[in-house]
C-alpha cells in the first residue's frame, strides 16, 4: 500500500514538472529514459555526463569538493538509418568517501546498445533497444567476493509526441524491459532485473523541462525496489550543443536501507549532436490564363494570398510560382478587357498544384435610342447583331430607348422598324460603354436642309454650308443602300425659267459635293431642280422667301 501511494505521488509530480534531454548512455531520450524515436538520419552525437550507477553521482557533503562517488560517462551515438541508432559508452569511475583516503579511479563497465524505432503513426512512436554491459570495470568498485559478469538487456519503448497533431511540444515516454545479469557473489547468482520507467518532457525551444520516474525492479522477491524521481532541465543551443542537469530523489527504498528519506544524487553533462537539417516543406502552383472563347493564352496579372502573398505576371504560355509554403491559396487573375476571376487551390509539400483560368471578356453597355429621322419620335425597333451570336435587342415601344450588355469590340448591326428602311452600321463598343442613336427613314420621306447658301445668282456653295452637307452625307452613310433625290427650290424672285435652271444647277452642285467629298456612289444620287414651283410659304416676306430657298432629300427607296 505504501509503495502504491508513493508511486502515485511521483506520477502526479511528473504531470506538474515538464522535461527533455539526451541520455547518459548516448542516443535520443531524457537522462535515463529512452525516447522511442531515434535521432535524425545521419546524426552523430557525443555526450559527457557526470553521474553514477544506476542513478546520479553522490557528494559526501563533508565540505570537501573531492569527496564524490560517481561515474564519468563518455558516449557516442550514430544513426546510420532513420530507424536505427547505435551507441557505445565507455565510463570511468571515481570514489573518495572522505579526505582521509585516496580517491579510487578505474574503468566502469562498457555499454554497447542499439535502438530500432517505428515512427510512421502520428503521435505514437514505438521502439526497442538492446544492450550489453561488458565487464571491464575495475574490481576496486565491487565488494569482496563479487564477480562482475556480462549483462544483457532489452527495453520496449513507447513515446507519445503530441506535437504531431496539436501545437503542444509535449512528449510522454514509457520504458519496460528485462536485464539479465551475469554477476554472482561467492558463486551465487545475482538476481535479474526488470527496468521500468516513465518520462514527461516539454520542449520550449531553447529550454527543455523534464521529469523521470524509474527503477530496476529485482526479480528476487526478498528484495524491494528503489524508485527514483528526477526532475531536470536541458539548455539547448541552436548549433547542437546541450547542457543537462537533473536532481535524483530516492522516493522508495528497502526498509533496512540506511540512506535517509529523499536521498539525493545529481546528474550533469554536456552533449553535442549534428544539427538536423530541417526539411522545409515547399510546393508550387502552375497553370495558364486563357481567353474563354478562343482558348488563346493571355498576359495577365496574377495575385495570390494564403500562407504567402505576392503578385506575378502570367505570360501567354503560362505561369509557375515556386517555393510556396503548403496551404490553401486564393489566386486572382486580371487582364485588360476581361472580367477578373478567382480560384482557390491547395498547395501540398513536394507537389505542383495546377490551376487554369478561362477569362470571359469584360462586358460593356451599349445603349441609345431609335427615332424617326423626320419627327424625332421614338420607334419600336429591333437591333440585330449581324456578325456576333448576340440576341436581338428590342427598343421600348413608347420611347425608342434600348440597352444591352456586350463584350467590348466592333459590331455590325442592322436596325429595323415597321414601315422604315433598315439601317446598317458598324458600332464600336469601348470598355467604358458606348451610346449610339439610330435615326430611321422611310420611302417618300422628305428631309429638308435649310441654310445651304450659294453665291448670289450662282451654283457655288458657300463654305459655311459645308457642315449641313456633311450631315446629309452622314444620313447616306448610315443608310448605305438608299437612293435619294436632291431637290433644289427657289423663291419667286426672277423668271420661272431662270429659277428652274438655277435650282437644277444648285442641286447638281450639292450632288457633286457629296460624291467628291464623301465618296457617295453617283447612282444613289438624283439631282432635280423645281425652281419656284413648290413653295412651302407665301413669297411675301423675306422670312418666307428664305423658307422657300431650300434643298430637300426625298427617299426614293433602296
Amino acid at each position: 500500500m505504501r509503495k502504491a501511494v508513493i508511486i502515485t505521488l511521483a506520477i502526479a509530480m511528473m504531470v506538474t514538472t515538464v522535461i527533455a534531454a539526451p541520455t547518459v548512455t548516448a542516443g535520443n531520450g531524457l537522462l535515463r529514459i529512452q525516447n522511442a524515436a531515434t535521432m535524425h538520419k545521419g546524426a552523430l552525437g557525443f555526450n559527457l555526463h557526470w553521474a553514477g550507477y544506476p542513478v546520479g553521482a553522490y557528494h559526501y557533503n563533508d565540505g570537501e569538493i573531492t569527496t564524490w562517488d560517481g561515474i564519468a560517462r563518455l558516449g557516442a551515438g550514430w544513426t546510420p538509418l532513420g530507424f536505427l541508432e547505435v551507441g557505445v559508452v565507455p565510463a570511468l569511475a571515481y570514489n573518495r568517501p572522505n579526505t582521509d583516503t585516496d580517491p579510487e579511479t578505474g574503468l566502469w563497465d562498457l555499454e554497447i546498445n542499439a535502438k530500432a524505432s517505428y515512427t510512421k503513426i502520428p503521435v505514437l512512436k514505438l521502439g526497442v533497444q538492446v544492450k550489453t554491459l561488458l565487464p571491464v570495470g575495475s574490481d576496486a568498485f565491487f565488494p569482496e567476493g563479487y564477480n562482475n559478469g556480462l549483462d544483457l538487456g532489452a527495453l520496449a519503448l513507447v513515446t507519445s509526441d503530441f506535437g504531431d497533431v496539436v501545437p503542444l511540444p509535449l512528449r510522454i515516454h514509457l520504458n519496460a524491459g528485462y536485464l539479465m545479469t551475469g554477476d554472482d557473489i561467492d558463486g551465487a547468482d545475482v538476481t535479474d532485473y526488470i527496468p521500468i520507467g516513465a518520462g514527461l518532457e516539454v520542449d520550449a525551444k531553447y529550454v527543455v523541462l523534464f521529469t523521470e520516474l524509474y527503477s530496476n525492479y529485482p526479480l528476487d522477491s526478498d528484495q524491494d525496489a528503489d524508485f527514483w524521481l528526477t526532475p531536470g532541465i536541458r539548455l539547448s543551443l541552436p548549433f547542437g550543443m546541450n547542457f543537462d542537469l537533473g536532481m535524483d530523489f530516492l522516493i522508495l527504498k528497502q526498509e533496512d536501507d540506511p540512506r535517509e528519506n529523499w536521498y539525493r544524487t545529481f546528474t550533469a553533462g554536456i552533449s553535442w549532436a549534428t544539427p538536423e537539417k530541417k526539411y522545409v516543406p515547399m510546393g508550387a502552383i502552375s497553370g495558364n490564363v486563357k481567353d474563354a472563347e478562343t482558348n488563346e493564352g493571355l498576359v495577365a496579372k496574377l495575385s495570390y494570398s494564403g500562407a504567402e502573398t505576392g503578385m506575378i505576371t502570367a505570360g501567354s504560355m503560362g505561369f509557375k510560382i515556386d517555393s510556396l509554403d503548403p496551404g490553401i491559396y486564393t489566386l486572382e487573375a486580371t487582364a485588360d478587357g476581361y472580367q477578373d476571376a478567382k480560384k482557390t487551390v491547395t498547395v501540398m509539400d513536394g507537389k505542383v498544384a495546377r490551376v487554369e483560368f478561362m477569362l470571359e471578356s469584360r462586358m460593356a453597355t451599349l445603349s441609345g435610342a431609335v427615332r424617326d429621322r423626320e419627327t424625332d419620335a421614338g420607334l419600336p425597333a429591333a437591333i440585330r447583331f449581324t456578325d456576333a451570336p448576340i440576341p436581338e435587342v428590342k427598343t421600348d415601344p413608347s420611347t425608342g430607348l434600348y440597352k444591352t450588355e456586350v463584350k467590348p469590340g466592333t459590331y455590325g448591326v442592322e436596325v429595323s422598324s415597321e414601315d422604315y428602311l433598315p439601317q446598317t452600321a458598324s458600332v464600336i463598343v469601348g470598355a467604358a460603354g458606348t451610346s449610339r442613336d439610330f435615326n430611321l427613314i422611310k420611302k417618300g420621306m422628305k428631309i429638308v436642309f435649310r441654310g445651304i447658301n450659294f453665291e448670289t445668282a450662282k451654283a457655288v456653295i458657300l463654305p459655311e454650308s459645308y457642315p449641313i452637307l456633311d450631315e446629309a452625307a452622314k444620313i447616306l452613310k448610315e443608310n448605305p443602300t438608299i437612293r435619294v433625290e436632291i431637290g433644289g427650290h427657289t423663291d419667286s424672285r426672277g423668271s420661272a425659267s431662270y429659277n428652274q435652271r438655277l435650282s437644277q444647277e444648285r442641286a447638281e452642285a450639292v450632288r457633286l459635293y457629296l460624291i467628291q467629298n464623301h465618296s457617295i456612289e453617283s447612282n444613289r444620287l438624283l439631282a432635280k431642280g423645281y425652281g419656284e414651283s413648290q413653295p412651302v410659304a407665301p413669297n411675301d416676306t423675306e422670312e418666307n422667301m428664305a423658307k422657300n430657298r431650300r434643298v430637300e432629300f426625298t427617299i426614293l427607296g433602296k
